[in-house]
């Protein structure tokens, strides 16, 4: 069985929407913060998780990100 995650949707100021699979909280507390970088403008967005996944829809379209900054 798959390490449960939490997920973060989040819209970027350029249109596009991140979804993030992130690292499970340890013992319910938030950790460091961490960033993922959009993929079209490459801003960055922080998370209080490791980020595991990035999805992202840019118009009517979902693809599969780096959730590390390229």
């Amino acid at each position: 069985m798959d390490e449960p995650f939490v997920q973060f949707l989040i819209p970027c100021k350029c249109g596009v929407d991140l979804q993030i699979h992130g690292q499970h909280f340890r013992d319910g507390h938030w950790g460091a913060r961490n960033t993922v970088t959009c993929p079209k403008c490459k801003t960055e967005h922080g998370l209080p998780t490791i980020p595991l996944r990035l999805f992202y829809r840019d118009g009517n379209l979902w693809y599969i990100g780096s959730p590390q900054a390229e």
